[in-house]
């Protein structure tokens, strides 16, 4: 055979696709662009400077004279936590109960928590309000670590479709040998779950990093307040007068820079962990 006969025909390339996703791409790339430019060009910049003449980090500089940044990101960072850490663990035990513990109802169970996931927050942001400040509890971290032993509907469904594809038959085995399904869980089921474990703990992390809605709502003192809240007032100027745009959009690229960094590195073990539970 000749070498044409056995080359492999390449792939027809869409043009209406490739330019439908450039002009995606452009949308999306054009603000981030327009902040990275803003974050470091100087304010009052020589004039007739070329655009490489006019980087400074004056915006920063700014930003950490007006903005205790360090604060605000310490209680972002204790909020995502909170919420993160037992989340996980609770998402995994529900998960686990509805992929293999056989009971009536269990299925109905199952729609209905996923059911939930169509709420929208909007529904329930007022009572939610009402709820926490009549106990007390704005203002603190109580909310988030209650949402986090509750689990989340769909970090729930996530291990529950990995855990439906997980060979049942170490378990089995395992049984057989003793354990209890506890100790099949602990010594058998996390060991083999890292995947699921480490995608869900990313969502978790990033979803609380970057909420605002409810943290504007339950915690509105400044010694509460979380980063996505204190830069969404805006950096002032020393007279407290006028908001500095360009120092904010530098605080605003600063919060953006930890759930990119995750997300970059992580990438693989999220694209694995939705994969194997079932999302493609």
């Amino acid at each position: 055979m000749t070498s044409e006969a056995i080359k492999q025909p390449r792939a027809r390339v869409n043009a209406p696709i490739v330019a439908l996703l450039s002009v995606i791409g452009i949308v999306i790339l054009v603000p981030i662009a327009g902040l990275l430019y803003l974050s470091f060009t100087s304010t009052n910049p020589p004039a007739g400077a070329a655009w490489y003449e006019r980087f400074s980090l004056e915006q920063f500089d700014m930003l950490f004279q007006q903005v205790d940044f360090g604060k605000y990101a310490l209680n972002s960072l204790k909020v995502s936590l909170v919420y993160t850490i037992p989340a996980v663990f609770s998402s995994m035990l529900a998960g686990y109960a509805f992929a293999r513990l056989r009971a009536r109802g269990a299925k109905m169970l199952f729609a209905i928590v996923v059911a939930t996931m169509l709420i929208p927050l909007f529904v329930y942001i007022v009572p939610l309000f009402v709820v926490y400040s009549r106990l007390g509890l704005t203002n603190s971290l109580l909310p988030w670590l209650f949402w986090g032993i509750g689990g989340n509907a769909f970090y729930i469904f996530l291990f529950r479709q990995f855990f439906d594809a997980f060979p049942a038959e170490m378990e089995d085995a395992a049984m057989l040998d003793g354990l209890t399904r506890w100790g099949i869980f602990t010594r058998i089921v996390i060991p083999n779950s890292w995947t699921a474990i480490s995608t869900v703990a990313i969502l978790a992390f990033s979803g609380a990093w970057g909420d605002y809605l409810i943290q504007k709502v339950l915690l509105f003192n400044d010694s509460a307040s979380t980063l996505p809240v204190r830069l969404g007032a805006g950096v002032f100027d020393p007279t407290g007068s006028v908001i500095l745009m360009p120092a904010t959009l530098a605080g605003v690229l600063l919060y953006l820079i930890p759930p990119v960094l995750i997300f970059i590195i992580f990438q693989r073990q999220i694209v694995q962990g939705t994969a194997t539970s079932g999302l493609k």
